[in-house]
Formats: structure tokens, C-alpha cells, sequence
């Protein structure tokens, strides 16, 4: 009723002590069990396998980092026909990707109780460089600024081998010129300046910019859950990052990177535009 502690919204638990905001637990102890069931199975219709991964996207939409374990699922799936039987044949990387979604069942939470840190950055990258500037600033503003990131996300794409990405709808929020001014007078100072080993697409640059902001935030601060405000100019970037996954093969591999140092450092990193 009004004023609880804890309770359930259209399938949500919030609890305000703890702050998470996340499926059931049981449910998601239930479905972690149900994809360790599935891996035991030789062969099995090809609906059982939608089904089940239908099951792990609400879970997934609190922790979206998540999404990105379903790295090539996707396109093997959509190469059986609905009455196929499917077995694990030749699959081993599909079977990994099934066990690791299975098993972040458990950490596939948010936390609205995480403090959101008063040190934030912004980052940018060309094909061949990249690099990053941090300020710190009050914690009242940073969360002013926070409430300008980008949570919703957008789809984003490779046309063709020699295109570049780009998005298919703009970015849920558009560029704040409160931020805009904010980032001409605040006092920055450079943290990271560098080349890349190899030149790749400006957007990807991008995205490799912001995993390199996570690794330096889990490395500074530790186990301590965190929301991390980065300020960024790639759309691509920040709509694929905040989207949880990209159906762009080498986007959703830099991702899959991300993920592992949000989930396992406490850390979530949200871009600004």
C-alpha cells in the first residue's frame, strides 16, 4: 500500500531501503535455472529457445548492460525455420552466450540509491586518437547533469562494410544547451591522451573512449556502486551505450567489453550528449 517499504509495479520490485529496482528475485532465480535447464537439453524446438530469451528482456531492461550478451544469437536463431528442431551443434559460442545471460540473472538489477559521482568527464576520440578531461563539481550539480543523460537509447546499424554506423532515430534527448554552456565554463583538466594500436570508425573510437572511462573510475574508486556522468558528441555511441546492445557486430563486441567492467566493478556509466 502507500508509504511501503517495498513493493511490486507492473512486474518491477522496488525496495527503498536497498534501492533496487529490478524483477523478483525468485523470478529471476527461476529463469537462471530454466537457461542452466536448457543447456543440459541435446535438441529442442526452435519456440522454447524465443521464448525463454522473450523471458530475460524485462529483467534485462533494469541492468541493460545485460542485453549485450546476445552477441550473435540473434542472427543463428533467425536461421531455423518455427517448426525446427534445434540442437547445440556447432554452437558453443551461442551456448556461452545462453550461460552468461543465465547467469547475471543474479546482478540484473539497478540501484537508485547509488550516489552519483561528483567527478565528471568527458570524452572524445578520432579514428587514430583518443582521449579524456574530468572535473569535479558539486554534488548538487552533477545531479543537475545527470538528469540530462540519455536513458532511453536508439538503434544504430553498419549499412555496409565500407558505411559508416548511424542511427535509425535520433537519440531520445536532444543536445541541452544548459550543458553545452556548462561545459565551456567549467575548469577541466586532461586525464587521458593517447593513439590507438589500430585506426578504426570515429564512432567506435568513441565507444572504446568510454570503456576506458569505466576501467579508470573501477580502478580509482573501488567496489563502491556508482553513477558516473560522462559527457560525450557521438550520437552512435551514446544511443548504442544507453540502448544496452547494437545489432552492429563490432559495436555490440565493445559492449560486451563495457558490460563486464559495469556489472563486476559496481559502476554504470551515463553519457550526455
Amino acid at each position: 500500500g502507500f508509504g511501503a517499504e517495498k513493493f511490486t509495479a507492473w512486474g518491477t520490485e522496488i525496495c527503498g531501503q536497498s534501492g533496487h529496482v529490478g524483477t523478483p528475485l525468485l523470478k529471476r532465480s527461476f529463469l537462471c535455472l530454466l537457461g542452466l535447464s536448457i543447456l543440459q537439453i541435446k535438441s529442442f524446438p526452435k519456440v522454447i529457445m524465443e521464448k525463454f530469451v522473450g523471458l530475460l528482456v524485462h529483467p534485462g531492461m533494469h541492468r541493460r548492460e545485460v542485453l549485450a550478451c546476445f552477441h550473435r544469437y540473434y542472427k543463428w536463431i533467425k536461421g531455423f525455420s518455427d517448426d525446427k528442431w534445434i540442437s547445440w551443434k556447432k554452437a558453443d559460442d551461442i551456448r556461452d552466450e545462453l550461460l552468461i545471460a543465465s547467469l547475471l540473472m543474479g546482478p540484473c538489477y539497478s540501484n537508485i540509491r547509488w550516489p552519483v559521482d561528483t567527478e565528471i568527464s568527458c570524452t572524445d576520440a578520432t579514428p587514430s586518437s583518443g582521449g579524456a578531461v574530468k572535473a569535479c563539481v558539486s554534488k548538487r550539480l552533477a545531479q543537475e547533469i545527470f538528469r540530462s543523460v540519455e536513458t532511453k537509447g536508439a538503434h544504430v546499424r553498419l549499412e555496409r562494410p565500407d558505411s559508416p554506423l548511424v542511427p535509425c532515430v535520433p537519440c531520445a534527448r536532444p543536445m541541452d544547451p544548459v550543458i553545452c554552456e556548462l561545459v565551456r565554463c567549467i575548469g577541466w583538466r586532461t586525464t587521458r591522451s593517447h593513439y590507438f594500436t589500430s585506426t578504426r570508425h570515429v564512432n567506435l573510437q568513441e565507444m572504446e573512449e568510454m570503456i576506458c572511462e569505466v576501467k579508470e573510475r573501477v580502478a580509482d574508486k573501488g567496489l563502491e556502486g556508482l553513477r558516473v556522468v560522462n559527457l560525450a558528441d557521438s550520437q552512435v555511441a551514446i544511443g548504442a551505450w544507453a540502448k544496452g546492445r547494437s545489432s552492429a557486430f563490432t559495436l555490440n563486441g565493445s559492449l560486451r567489453r563495457a558490460a563486464s567492467w559495469q556489472i563486476l566493478g559496481r559502476k554504470r556509466l551515463y553519457n550526455s550528449f
